[in-house]
């Protein structure tokens, strides 16, 4: 716990009507968090660093922000949280990004489950790392922009939970219209790509897909399953990383039918691979 001491927000304001943006860095100190006030017209929410100690006190905080369209949370720690509830009719941008440099601040989203249920969702951005479990309470119909960025997972992690995990979280942003993917992503899905389970979500509204990837067969596995539900994509951007570089691997694409390269895909982008001897 910080020494510091709680900070409290001042009553200049808590008292005022009119707060439309609240940005804290709070530098890892506890943020007391009134029980008893909300911001009827606050719009955007931004904690970066920030613990929180009670779950039930933010989420009703949060909620009685009606009109609260975009929320940020940044390296925080979320202090003996068991559910992390963002139920936010009009929230239009959320992002969540654990991933501010070690200590507890990367652990704790660990040890709660992440529940989202913001109908109207525009961005949505989740960095590492991950919550324990996470479930879609309502999924977002209007998604333009969806970020997934995984860390690396402890091998003592079971490899189809991370999957069906995966899974899950890709299925509530089925409806964007732009998807970004880290590489761990790719490489977690590649043992359950095969089942048929996994193309019961279909992007339909997907016109680009961004894929940070590397060399080996579990990344070009993954990304062919991509394609297959995502039949209207325009743009592929595939950014292969640098430290896959000495990997004895040959991507080989097979020579099967995808509607996308088929019907709809315009333009293909190889990044950082043309200084190399790998062939696609």
């Amino acid at each position: 716990m910080d020494q510091r001491g709680p900070f409290a927000l001042p009553r200049y304001l808590v008292a005022p009507d009119s707060l439309e943006i609240l940005e804290l860095d709070l530098q890892g100190s506890v943020l007391k968090i009134p029980s008893d006030v909300g911001f009827s017209r606050l719009k955007s929410l931004q904690l970066v660093r920030t613990q929180l100690l009670d779950q039930n006190l933010f989420h009703n905080f949060v909620s009685s922000c009606p009109l609260l369209e975009n929320l940020s949370l940044e390296g925080c720690l979320f202090y003996d949280f068991k559910v992390l509830d963002i139920s936010l009719r009009n929230l239009r941008i959320l992002f969540v990004d654990n991933d501010m440099g070690g200590g507890p601040f990367d652990e704790r989203l660990w040890e709660c489950v992440l529940k989202i249920a913001c109908p109207n969702l525009a961005y949505f951005h989740l960095s590492d790392p991950f919550a324990q479990n996470f479930s879609w309470d309502k999924i977002p119909s209007l998604l333009q922009t969806a970020t997934i960025w995984p860390w690396w997972w402890e091998d003592a992690l079971i490899r189809e939970e991370l999957a069906n995990y995966l899974l899950k979280l890709l299925r509530g942003v089925c409806h964007a219209e732009v998807l970004k993917l880290g590489k761990y992503i790719l490489q977690h899905l590649y043992p359950v790509v095969a089942e048929p389970r996994c193309f019961s979500t279909t992007f339909y509204n997907l016109k680009s897909l961004k894929l940070f990837t590397g060399i080996d067969k579990c990344y070009i596995g993954s990304l062919i399953y991509l394609l297959k539900c995502a039949p209207n994509l325009q743009l592929l951007s595939v950014y292969i990383d640098e430290e896959e570089y000495d990997c004895d691997y040959e991507w080989e694409i097979p020579d099967e039918a995808i509607a996308c390269s088929t019907d709809h895909l315009k333009m293909v982008k190889l990044i950082e691979v043309d200084y190399s001897d790998y062939e696609l």
